[in-house]
């Protein structure tokens, strides 16, 4: 439906409830994990250096809520996390600003 980036329609996107965002005991005290229960690793990773600079519990969750939405996207649109062009980017900016 998606294949070719540049003519996406924007308007049909449809998130799938694709993982989600759980507390944890760890260091971080949010996680990103994928529809399988599974940690994202990419995401594992950015957290545990956002919490290394100090940033609260309540902004990590913040973070990782809003990237489950750009994860999310990404099923969407059947783009794998590092294969992303602009035009992924730009597309998520434009759903977002439709988005309901």
């Amino acid at each position: 439906m998606f294949e070719d980036s540049d003519h996406r329609v924007i308007e049909a996107i449809r998130l799938p409830l694709w993982g989600s965002v759980v507390a944890s005991d760890g260091v971080v005290p949010w996680r990103l994990v994928d529809g399988l229960g599974e940690p994202v690793e990419p995401v594992e990773v950015f957290l545990r250096d956002f919490v290394a600079q100090g940033r609260s519990a309540n902004s990590v969750r913040s973070y990782a809520l809003a990237l489950l939405r750009w994860w999310r996207f990404l099923v969407a649109v059947g783009v794998a996390w590092d294969r992303v062009s602009p035009a992924e980017v730009r597309d998520f900016v434009l759903w977002l600003g439709q988005a309901t």
